[in-house]
Order: C-alpha cells, then sequence, then structure tokens
C-alpha cells in the first residue's frame, strides 16, 4: 500500500505542470479532465515532432526534454536567487529547498488524507 501511495504520489507531481495549464473548472467531470488532458498531450507530442512525420525520433524527444529542462532550470534559479545577484548562496540555496519540502509534506499529508475519507 505504501509503495501504490508513493508511486501516485509522484505521478501526480510529474503530471501537475500539464495539468496546470489545462483551463479546467472545479466543477469539471472527469471525462472533461480526460479529454482536456487527451488535448493537450497530443499538442505537446506535435511541439515535439519537429518534423511532422507522427513519430518522434530520439533527438527529438532528447531535445525537447533538454529545452524544458533548461527552462525549468532557469526558473528555478531565478526564484532560488532572493538577492538576483546570479549568484547562490548556500544560505539562498537549503532556505529554497527547505520550503520545497515543506510544501511538498503538505501536498503528501492532503493526498493521503484525501484517500482515507
Amino acid at each position: 500500500m505504501k509503495k501504490l501511495i508513493v508511486v501516485a504520489v509522484f505521478a501526480f507531481f510529474v503530471a501537475l505542470p500539464t495539468f496546470a495549464q489545462l483551463p479546467l473548472q472545479p466543477s469539471s467531470s472527469p471525462e472533461e479532465i480526460q479529454k482536456k488532458l487527451q488535448i493537450a498531450i497530443k499538442a505537446e507530442f506535435n511541439d515535439i515532432d519537429l518534423n511532422s512525420d507522427k513519430e518522434l525520433s530520439k533527438d527529438e524527444f532528447t531535445e525537447y526534454q533538454a529545452k524544458k529542462a533548461r527552462s525549468k532550470a532557469e526558473t528555478t534559479f531565478d526564484s532560488f536567487d532572493i538577492d538576483h545577484n546570479g549568484l547562490l548562496s548556500e544560505e539562498e540555496y537549503l532556505a529554497a529547498l527547505q520550503n520545497i519540502m515543506q510544501q511538498l509534506a503538505t501536498e503528501v499529508q492532503k493526498f493521503v488524507q484525501n484517500i482515507h475519507e
């Protein structure tokens, strides 16, 4: 059971950026959510498929993932760099990671509580 919870939490956080971009209402049904998610996934596939051959080459896939990772890393760095001097001090780095751990713990707690309701 613990393994299932860990996998579910991991899947939730991996999919969260995609979900966050979907135009969903709190009253959206699971079917509506699934349909919008499928549309978003297809759009992402088309963005990755640079030559529009309806297949992803290893190069297309890795280039896309590398761009996403770099963009995310730059955004993360900027959010960690409290004094905006282009450098991360040990204090800035540790404070940012502590904040992330607290947020993650809160989300996991909510997730587990929802499972038991």
